[in-house]
């Protein structure tokens, strides 16, 4: 046996030893020591939890560093740059994959996405929605009934079954605006964690309100700003100079539809607008403002075209937007309430144009998991 063999033993014993799952050894390439120095900041970087984080991709001057491999049908092919190894892997099942899910408990409707993902990517596949409406008790009769609660479970076991056709075992549950307010909460939920056996997390408005940073626009431009107006609260995510601003108020399409919005919340919504104003853009999360945009046959309007199609669309009845537009009842009874905030907010910020954007809470969740998931896995060459 040589030395070198004898070290390279004993070294690999001390990894062994030494490497814990709870705090591993992180092996880095270090070939081109430039890139192994970067490859350890961007490895710290991923595994720590901060303000406008994303997960890091290689840099172009890296992508062409050939120190990738995959294994094809038995043919391992080595030196490839990043480019080439993101083509292969898509033919290959040496690399690890794993669908994921995510359920949003709101205020008008239960929703779950389900995600395709790999150590570097993840891609939507299919999306469920079920209309239980929450915030009809919550905002009447203060608490939710245990009747509900058991629809709420029984829509999460049937999202559950189909999780389990999928083989995915890694989903996170989420719950808003309605069990924050009801007054039975906290015993809610534990009655729901149970039934499911599975742990439910309800979040604040302003943690919904950060959760908009998972976005993948939510970096890009300039004076512009997320307005995701749910059923029961309304929640901003802003980007500047000054860094990020979040903002959550008590005013929602179903919480409004039902008379239960408070003037002093309105009058503290506007104080805050005019210490942002003007917004360039406004991008609107949630199914009103897509589904009026869709009706209109329009991905974007400017605020006096918004106005105008908004006062023209309130004169038609609940029934008549579901037959015109093929709303569901949930969506057409709510939808002028919903857009009247928009409208409130575009006004008070100057906003020249408004869109919408097919993302929202199950979305962020899921990206998150994804995040949670690889980071302890990312894999620097």
């Amino acid at each position: 046996v040589t030395k070198w063999d004898a070290f390279t033993l004993y070294k690999e014993q001390m990894f062994q030893k030494t490497s814990p799952a709870s705090s591993p050894w992180i092996a880095i390439n270090a070939n081109n020591k430039m890139i192994a120095r970067l490859s350890a900041l961007r490895f710290l970087l991923n595994q720590t939890e901060y303000e406008k984080k994303k997960l890091l991709k290689p840099l172009t001057w890296s992508k062409k560093i050939n120190n990738y491999k995959v294994n094809l049908e038995g043919v391992e092919f080595n030196n490839l740059d990043y480019d080439q190894y993101m083509i292969l892997t898509k033919y290959t099942d040496d690399v690890e994959k794993m669908k994921i899910a995510s359920i949003d408990i709101g205020t008008n409707a239960i929703k779950s996405k389900i995600f395709k993902t790999t150590p570097t990517s993840i891609e939507f596949i299919e999306g469920m929605r079920s209309p239980i409406r929450l915030g009809s008790e919550v905002f009447n009769e203060g608490k939710l009934s245990q009747e509900k609660l058991d629809q709420v479970i029984s829509t999460i076991k049937s999202y559950e079954s189909i999780f389990q056709k999928n083989k995915i075992d890694r989903y996170e549950i989420v719950a808003t605006s309605a069990f924050r307010d009801t007054s039975n909460s906290e015993d809610a939920r534990r009655y729901v964690e149970t039934a499911i056996n599975h742990p439910l997390r309800v979040i604040s408005g302003l943690e919904e309100a950060q959760l908009i940073r998972f976005h993948p626009k939510s970096n890009t431009g300039k004076n512009k700003i997320f307005v995701d107006l749910g059923g029961g609260s309304t929640e901003f995510f802003l980007r500047d100079s000054k860094g990020i601003e979040i903002r959550s108020f008590q005013l929602g399409a179903v919480r409004n539809m039902l008379s239960k919005d408070k003037k002093e919340e309105w009058i503290r919504l506007e104080k805050w607008l005019e210490t942002i104003k003007p917004r360039k853009k406004l991008i609107g999360i949630g199914g009103n403002i897509r589904s009026f945009l869709q009706a209109h046959d329009k991905k974007e309007l400017s605020v006096k075209e918004l106005n105008k199609k908004i006062k023209e669309f309130s004169k038609l009845s609940t029934q008549e937007k579901i037959f015109k537009y093929k709303f569901s009842p949930d969506r057409a009874d709510v939808i002028d309430h919903a857009l009247h905030i928009f409208k409130f907010i575009s006004e008070h910020l100057m906003v020249e144009t408004i869109t919408s954007t097919r993302w929202g809470v199950s979305d962020s969740i899921g990206v998150k998991l994804f995040h949670e998931i690889y980071s302890n896995k990312i894999n620097i060459s």
